[in-house]
Formats: structure tokens, C-alpha cells, sequence
């Protein structure tokens, strides 16, 4: 059983531009995602398909690197747009290898510019929190540049939970809780008020980059991308668990097509670079085969999504 609760999208501006600088503008995190080889093969071959003859856009465009390849695989005309300080690197790129006829790098959001005409508009804003990158407004600025019969790439995100038995960020909180019973005992303390504390913490997101499912997974939510107006939802619905034992909370992922042949994904088995969104809950919950949790997964760019026990 799936409820679904309607509610006003977060104004994508109050995303600032230090969080962009700090984290989206970091080196690293482009690294990070160019070393990802399916990811980006994935990319260049899509564009292999979409780009020659065509006018692209890239939404997001980083270090430049995609709309060259762009340009280079014969696309009559490029725009890059990246609103962190890597546009600086975009445009060096551009320069160094002599696309400056072809490639145009604009420094700030899509959603800053007058749309011009393109028959594609590509990103690669995903994240482990789907929302986190403003996949949405992006794709929905990016969605006024298409000419007739252009293609939006992605159109959609599906976003899929599953109960989780164990991550790489569990320990914490239950070896506080281990540890304060075991001090507790030792020196004759009454440590309940300190467990109700650490009970009553609000559930907390994380990234990680392993899991132990412990129910099969359920298809959350569909996104489309690039309409005129979006509502996000809150989403109740109900796992099972799939074998006796401990549940520390549950793990969202998402999978974005592309076009027939292009899916990115980050599932459990294959997280990529991208790594997992891993709610991680105040107090672990001891299941039998087949019992059911009710879970919200509250969507929200700010201050991200996340997935609760109801």
C-alpha cells in the first residue's frame, strides 16, 4: 500500500552559492566523478548517438570536458553552462583545444540565462540525495531551451528504497549506546535519561558505499523532469522484512534514463561514485520474516530526502 501526499517544491535559489563553491566546485568531487568509467562512458557514447549535427546544451557542463567531446563528435554548436568556479577550467579547455568557434561557456545557473535554441539538453546532476545537486529547477530551466522535437536528457528519476540491517555509518550510533550501558553498569549509573537522548536524536542521511539490504526493494516515486510546474511528494509505503533480524534504518537510490540504451543508476549492488543515501534511524528495530515498516520518504532539496519509520 502506497500513500502519496502532495506538497510545494522548495525554492530551488535557496540553494546557495557557497554550499555550490564548497562542495560542487571542489576538484575532487570532479575527479571523483570522471574516474567513474561506466558513468562516463556511458556519457560519451550517449552523446555519440544525440550529438553530431546537433546544437547541445549541457546543464552542469564542470570541468567542460563532455561538451567538447560534444563538439568534437561534430555537434554544430555547444553551450556549457556550470555555475562554480570550474567554469574557469571549461573555458581553458575549450581554448587550449580550439573549440572556441564552437563551444560557448556561461559562468552561473541555467536558470540565470535567456533560453536560446538546442535539440539537446543534458546533465549529469545526480547524487547519492537525488535532489542535492538541483537536478530539478536545472531540468526544468533547461527543459525552455529545446527546440521542437529536442530531447531532455534525463526525463526522469525513479527512486527506490529498501530496508537496510547494516551500513558503513551505523557503528556510531549503536556502539554510543553499547557503550554508555557498559559505563553505565560499571559505575552504578542510571544512564537512562542519556539513552532517551540518543533514542530521541532525529534520524540522520548519509552517504555510504555499502549496505545489507533487508527487504527487497520498492519502486518509491517516478520524477519527471522538465515539466513547467513541480510538486514534490511524500511518499508512505510499506516494506517487508525479507529475514529475521536487526534494521538500522533504510537506503534510497535512483536510476535516470537517458535514452533506450542509457540508464545511470546507483543501486546497492553498483553504487559508483555516486554512493548510497543511507537514513540511518535513532533506535534499530528487531524484525521477523515478513513484518511490515511503514515508511515516509520525505523529498526535499532543503534540507534533503530521507527515509522514516511512520
Amino acid at each position: 500500500m502506497t500513500k502519496i501526499i502532495l506538497e510545494k517544491l522548495d525554492d530551488p535559489e535557496s540553494i546557495p552559492q557557497d554550499q555550490l563553491e564548497e562542495v560542487w566546485g571542489d576538484p575532487w568531487q570532479h575527479a571523483r566523478l570522471l574516474a567513474d568509467l561506466e558513468r562516463t562512458r556511458g556519457l560519451v557514447d550517449f552523446l555519440a548517438r544525440h550529438a553530431p549535427g546537433k546544437r547541445v546544451v549541457e546543464v552542469g557542463c564542470g570541468t567542460g570536458l563532455l561538451s567538447c567531446i560534444a563538439a568534437r563528435m561534430g555537434a554544430s554548436s555547444v553551450v556549457g553552462i556550470e555555475p562554480t568556479r570550474r567554469y574557469v577550467d571549461a573555458q581553458r579547455l575549450v581554448e587550449a583545444s580550439g573549440l572556441s568557434d564552437t563551444v560557448t561557456i556561461l559562468h552561473g545557473r541555467v536558470e540565470d540565462f535567456e533560453p536560446g535554441q538546442a535539440d539537446l539538453v543534458f546533465s549529469e546532476l545526480l547524487n547519492a540525495d537525488p535532489f542535492a545537486e538541483g537536478v530539478v529547477p536545472a531540468m526544468r530551466a533547461g527543459a525552455a531551451w529545446l527546440a521542437p522535437g529536442g530531447l531532455l536528457a534525463p526525463g526522469e528519476l525513479e527512486l527506490h528504497v529498501a530496508l537496510v540491517a547494516a551500513a558503513d555509518v551505523d557503528a556510531e550510533a549503536t556502539g554510543a549506546a553499547e557503550i554508555v550501558t557498559e559505563l553505565g553498569r560499571t559505575w552504578n549509573l542510571n544512564v537512562r535519561p542519556l539513552l532517551e537522548t540518543l533514542e530521541a536524536t532525529p534520524a540522520r542521511t548519509t552517504s555510504a558505499s555499502w549496505v545489507e539490504l533487508r527487504s527487497a526493494p520498492v519502486l518509491a516515486l517516478r520524477v519527471p523532469l522538465g515539466v513547467p510546474e513541480r510538486h514534490v511528494e511524500s511518499v508512505e509505503l510499506d516494506l517487508f522484512a525479507s529475514q529475521k533480524g536487526r534494521v538500522c534504518g533504510a537506503v534510497l537510490w535512483f536510476s535516470a534514463r537517458y535514452d533506450a540504451e542509457l540508464v545511470l543508476a546507483n543501486p546497492p549492488q553498483e553504487p559508483g561514485h555516486w554512493g548510497l543515501l543511507v537514513t540511518c534511524w535513532p533506535r534499530a528495530m528487531s524484525l521477523e520474516e515478513g513484518e511490515r515498516v511503514r515508511v515516509r520518504v520525505d523529498l526535499r532539496e532543503i534540507p534533503g530526502v530521507a527515509v522514516v519509520p511512520v
